[in-house]
């Protein structure tokens, strides 16, 4: 069974992405490091546009919220969304262009209603076993949160793998 470590480290988002300048052209170091931009230079910089995990409710590097009183299905709804980004598959009038890595942390479901659930959503999508990535199917890419433990554990385990290097 992989590390908690391990398990965070292939969905955390990619750091080389974001725009880095170098600090000094002329240093012999090859080491990049970042510098504020002014505003006369962000325009010219070369900013990979943002892709719609669903489309048209949920782009990437983007931070969202369901809020609805209790009962209403918002478990259902946020595993339903992870499972169709997960295998590239339609949610309502919602597309996903592709399959993608989805990492589900949940801190009050039990793992056995956990697998009832994502098996009837797959079921009702019509999402077959494979269609979406073969990590998705591993029970250990769930982390359940429910502990003080756990949570202390995932804490500090984005701390470690979130931190500026020195």
């Amino acid at each position: 069974m992989p590390s908690l470590a391990a398990i965070l480290k292939r969905y955390l988002p990619d750091r080389t992405r974001l725009p880095v300048i170098p600090h000094n052209a002329n240093r012999s170091s090859s080491a990049e490091t970042l510098r504020p931009v002014g505003l006369e230079d962000f325009p010219a910089l070369e900013i990979p546009p943002r892709t719609m995990l669903l489309d048209p409710i949920l782009p990437e590097r983007s931070l969202s919220m369901l809020f609805a009183p209790r009962g209403i299905g918002k478990s259902w709804l946020g595993l339903s969304i992870g499972l169709a980004v997960a295998s590239g598959c339609p949610l309502l009038r919602w597309t996903a262009p592709r399959p993608r890595h989805v990492l589900h942390i949940d801190g009050e479901m039990q793992l056995a209603d956990l697998q009832s659930r994502l098996g009837s959503i797959r079921a009702g999508m019509g999402v077959a076993r494979r269609s979406y990535s073969p990590s998705m199917s591993n029970l250990a890419d769930t982390v359940s949160v429910g502990s003080p433990r756990t949570l202390g554990t995932l804490s500090s385990t984005k701390r470690r793998l979130c931190s500026r290097p020195e």
